[in-house]
């Protein structure tokens, strides 16, 4: 077993971004030197509570930071100094009624062409 206060060098040599059912999760390999061994560590699910309903931006002229559930990030800008970027891959579709329309704007519409 490891123990922190032996360990006299790390390398990481793999990370790898995983998605089963249950979400998002880390596989990790390292090489670790303690006490005159070495010896290869891996960490095959390392969870991480990310997801498509955890996505918080805060950005201004000159930074940008990113928390997809687990804190927040820093971001590093491209070579250009982009942050990130966006398009538009589609469009919503609303399915309403008259009614429904009318109750949303909060007053009564006439339609009269397409």
């Amino acid at each position: 077993m490891l123990e922190p206060r032996s360990i006299e060098k790390v390398q990481l040599d793999g990370l790898k971004l995983n998605r089963d059912d249950q979400g998002y999760y880390l596989s990790a390999q390292y090489t670790i030197e303690d006490r005159g061994t070495i010896k290869e560590v891996c960490f095959p699910k390392i969870r991480l509570k990310i997801g498509e309903d955890r996505l918080h931006i805060e950005y201004t002229y000159n930074s940008c930071r990113v928390d997809m559930g687990c804190g927040s990030w820093l971001v590093e800008p491209n070579i250009i100094g982009v942050y990130y970027t966006e398009k538009v891959i589609g469009e919503k579709i609303y399915e309403m009624t008259l009614s429904e329309i009318e109750k949303k704007l909060g007053y009564k519409v006439k339609i009269v062409s397409e």
